[in-house]
């Protein structure tokens, strides 16, 4: 998700990443990247090491090449670099790896929601991550409500399950009402007025 910085996880990744070098005892950290994900992308400069990693699949099938990346790839390339842990920031850990796995879990709804699991390779697939976070040495939720969920959904180990809220990026920082009002008057908003800046998805209710 380094690419996708509009996408919620790649906001996560990207705020995550920049915390964690600003931090007082900054870890040694690798972002892995998949040379798939760039397609013609220049990828912005990270605050940490890249390292990009090609499968076999690149330029021939998406799909293909983030299944090898997230299964056989990333955890080879971790274990080379002697890592000490592998945060995997969403539901796509591998099934068998040497270096200890960190998954975080966003949200259930692709299991919650039959819309989100029409065809038979995405149930295989989330088959697939159910059965890697369960494998996971431990998995991060980012509220109670995901964790809840977790727990029933993937049959996670409780013990294993922590609740690690997302942080508020400082430029997401409230303006202030003077702001507030010049920017009304500028673009000739009514008194009352609704925004919405997410996606079309059926979830959005």
């Amino acid at each position: 998700f380094w690419v996708e910085a509009t996408t919620g996880s790649g906001q996560h990744l990207r705020g995550l990443l920049k915390a964690l070098a600003a931090s007082e005892a900054p870890p040694d950290i690798t972002l892995y990247i998949p040379k798939y994900t760039l397609r013609g992308v220049n990828p912005q400069r990270a605050p940490v090491r890249p390292r990009f990693i090609s499968t076999p699949f690149d330029g021939h099938n998406l799909h293909l090449a983030k299944l090898w990346y997230e299964q056989f790839a990333l955890p080879a390339a971790a274990d080379r670099d002697g890592q000490d842990v592998l945060h995997v920031p969403y539901l796509g850990a591998p099934l068998l790896h040497r270096v200890p796995v960190v998954v975080t879990a966003h949200d259930m709804i692709p299991y919650l929601l039959p819309d989100y699991r029409s065809t038979v390779s995405v149930r295989a697939y989330m088959r697939l991550a159910a059965w890697s976070a369960r494998r996971a040495q431990q998995v991060i939720a980012v509220s109670s409500s995901a964790a809840h969920d977790a727990l029933r959904v993937l049959k996670l180990d409780s013990r294993r399950l922590h609740v690690v809220y997302n942080a508020v990026l400082d430029t997401l920082a409230p303006a202030s009402l003077q702001e507030r009002a010049s920017t009304a008057a500028r673009i000739g908003l009514p008194a009352r007025y609704f925004v919405y800046l997410g996606g079309f998805d059926r979830r959005k209710n």
